[in-house]
């Protein structure tokens, strides 16, 4: 059974995961595969909002996980077919 069919809604997973896991990579407790775990498992169950944070993780980095471009943008893909808006950077 899913996350979203649980229950519970993506909004209460999507918090919990951040506040327990997406603090400050300097932070001793944040623990980047734990996060990105949990954050796959929710927009695979149709949280856009995971999807999108997924794509920041790429995109920027963050703790352990490294820049992944193609990443990202798979995941900022999946974001924005669940409704969720994404900022895109411009080609000069």
């Amino acid at each position: 059974m899913g996350l979203a069919s649980e229950g519970g809604t993506n909004k209460v997973v999507e918090g919990s995961v951040s506040v327990v896991f997406l603090k400050d990579p300097t932070d001793p407790k944040w623990r980047s595969d734990a996060a990105v775990k949990l954050y796959r498992d929710a927009a695979r169950n149709g949280s856009g909002q995971a999807a999108k944070l997924l794509g920041d993780i790429y995109s920027n980095g963050k703790g352990d996980v490294g820049r992944d471009y193609q990443e990202s943008l798979r995941w900022y893909a999946i974001a924005e077919r669940a409704g969720v808006k994404v900022e895109r950077a411009r080609a000069r």
